[in-house]
């Protein structure tokens, strides 16, 4: 059996549909039975004490009425018992092993609304459940809506991206987020996204961004120092953006004994002051 992709913790178990179907069934038979009673009444009562036409006509029609009204209830128990039934998703890779394509679920997305003048407690809500249905994704853009809707948090609120990061860190909710925080740094989350930079690797497209190098200098040189550490491109160029001989040979040192050469090389040609790599090649 191939593993589909669901959010357990949202859906209602086997246990809950079985018993919430069960219910609806047991209200349908009771409509019927008291249908059957109502009748049985109207007629009984016209044996007994037969009773004017115009009379019976009008318990048949409040009859009527309430018949109707419990079948609504019935019909909206069974509507919202559907809507809690969350959809399959399809398998993210079919038995022939070919990988299908799974993008975000734009009908969940909807469903997620930032409040107008939002607490610091909803905006970590908003923001946790755009991470959530992320998680299923094995495809992400630039162009999908939860880049967007994380801006919506406004500069403000940088802090509580920063902390979600480690939710998202095995999703491709974890490039929305370092997407978002990218757009809503301001030099006032400077310390604190330093802070994050050794456990969040990603971070430094925004240290590179915005011309933090030198005050991570020690944070980049410590990480570059880590032997077999694999490090994102961006953070090979911020190295190199300092621009100076421990900088280069900090480089060097990577390219030799890092896991990404052929990045680190090509990051090594780029860089002003480097004349002859013949001797690191060979």
């Amino acid at each position: 059996m191939w593993p589909l992709c669901r959010k357990k913790d949202r859906c209602p178990s086997a246990e809950q549909k079985s018993e919430r179907g069960s219910c609806t069934i047991l209200i349908r038979y009771l409509l019927v039975a008291v249908t059957f009673m109502l009748f049985g009444s109207v007629a009984l009562a016209q044996e007994n004490e037969p009773a004017p036409q115009a009379e019976i006509l009008k318990e048949l029609r409040a009859l009527r009425r309430e018949v109707k009204e419990l079948t609504k209830r019935v019909e909206a128990l069974e509507a919202a018992l559907a809507q809690e039934q969350e959809p399959e998703l399809l398998p993210a890779r079919l038995p022939s092993g070919e990988f299908r394509e799974r993008g975000p679920d734009i009908q969940a997305l909807r469903k997620i609304k930032l409040p107008e003048n939002p607490t610091k407690e909803e905006v970590r809500e908003y923001v946790h459940r755009i991470v959530a249905v992320s998680a299923h994704q094995n495809h992400a853009s630039s162009t999908d809506p939860q880049v967007w809707m994380l801006r919506k948090v406004g500069p403000e609120n940088v802090d509580i991206l920063l902390d979600q990061l480690g939710y998202g860190r095995w999703s491709l909710a974890h490039t929305y987020l370092t997407a978002a925080i990218k757009d809503l740094a301001r030099k006032q989350h400077k310390e604190e996204i330093l802070e994050y930079l050794p456990v969040e690797p990603d971070l430094v497209s925004v240290v590179l961004q915005h011309g933090w190098a030198a005050d991570a200098r020690d944070v980049l040189f410590s990480e570059l120092k880590v032997p077999g550490n694999y490090l994102p491109r961006e953070w090979l160029q911020a190295v190199a953006s300092l621009g100076d001989a421990e900088a280069l040979a900090a480089l060097k040192t990577y390219f030799v004994e890092g896991r990404n050469r052929d990045t680190t090389f090509e990051v090594l040609r780029m860089t002003p002051g480097i004349e002859d790599l013949g001797g690191l090649v060979a």
